[in-house]
């Protein structure tokens, strides 16, 4: 199963409680683990069996370093930021490899990696008054641009094709032709792997088809913003209307199947564990540290890791570190 984001351009019933508080591990739940690996410090925790590894970045290195995600057939692209500069690095046998650097002294990038890994979606928004967008492959080569006017947001990159929005239009660019017009309604999320657009209109935010969108199948309030549609399309996961809220929602009409009250990191990172359709992983920050958050449908929401010191970073997310 291929990995899945949706982008962001925009409420109980369940309520589980955290499971401990403290940063030992033995007070973490058995049985809580995830199957997806994950970045602290410069640590990767890789899933399954495989061993852990210690990443070795350049001594200039920044302080907070973001695992953008897997490449298909071994290794990780991750980015280091510092200040205004970024940096992005493709690890693999011989080490890492920077591959693109940006100086970003309006706090406007945003990127996210390809589904295969191997490309990554560069979002330039420094203003309202134009947009500028690109694509290259991790190894530096194959960079194409386009500019758009006005403040546009990323939707959704599957490794060939950009979707943007901007108010109430939706385009999709792929690099080489001109962007077409998706629709004219407000879109929020995006999944093209699964032919799904989350439009908004009228307080109100539904699915429809992202190559033929036309009436929303169902409607909730717009203050459900979702994010995640599971690997096999029965629920979609996201944010309720306060601050702490994570709520799962059926595909089929919409309903409410768990709301959780968690304190998520500030970029409230959120993705299904691997193939798993019943449970989530984000990321829990306290006073006290960061750690792995597991979210079973229909059950708890626990700490899954101990808690570190160091920033916690989930693979597959939109990342803009000036933010």
């Amino acid at each position: 199963m291929s990995r899945r984001w949706f982008g962001l351009a925009l409420a109980g019933l369940l309520v589980a409680p955290l499971v401990g508080s403290g940063p030992g591990a033995a007070e973490v739940a058995a049985g809580t683990g995830v199957s997806t690996s994950w970045l602290s410090g410069l640590k990767i925790h890789n899933k399954g069996s495989f061993p852990d590894q210690r990443v070795r970045l350049p001594a200039s290195h920044a302080a907070t370093t973001y695992l953008l995600g897997g490449i298909d057939g071994g290794g990780w692209v991750l980015l280091d930021a510092r200040g205004s500069h970024t940096a992005l690095y493709a690890l693999r046998n011989g080490g890492p490899h920077k591959f693109r650097s940006v100086d970003d002294s309006e706090d406007g990038h945003s990127f996210l990696l390809a589904p295969d890994g191997r490309s990554v979606v560069e979002v330039d928004a420094p203003t309202t008054v134009h947009t500028e967008v690109y694509t290259y492959g991790v190894s530096g080569q194959r960079v194409r641009h386009r500019g758009f006017g006005g403040y546009w947001e990323l939707l959704a990159y599957d490794g060939e094709t950009v979707w943007l929005t901007k108010g109430r239009h939706t385009r999709a660019w792929t690099p080489g032709s001109a962007p077409v017009e998706v629709g004219t309604l407000g879109s929020v999320a995006a999944d093209p792997e699964q032919d799904l657009l989350f439009t908004y209109d009228d307080g109100m935010v539904g699915p429809t088809s992202l190559a033929a969108p036309t009436t929303p199948v169902w409607t909730v309030p717009s203050s459900f913003t979702p994010k995640r549609v599971s690997p096999d399309g029965v629920y979609v996961a996201g944010f309720g209307e306060r601050s702490n809220s994570l709520e799962v929602r059926r595909m089929s009409d919409g309903s409410l199947v768990s709301e959780w009250t968690v304190h998520l990191a500030f970029d409230r990172p959120l993705l299904w564990d691997g193939d798993s359709s019943d449970r989530l992983v984000s990321v829990l920050r306290t006073r006290r540290g960061w750690a792995v958050l597991r979210c079973d449908v229909g059950g708890d929401c626990v700490r899954s890791t101990a808690l570190v010191g160091d920033h916690i970073s989930l693979p597959d997310q939109l990342v803009s570190p000036g933010l």
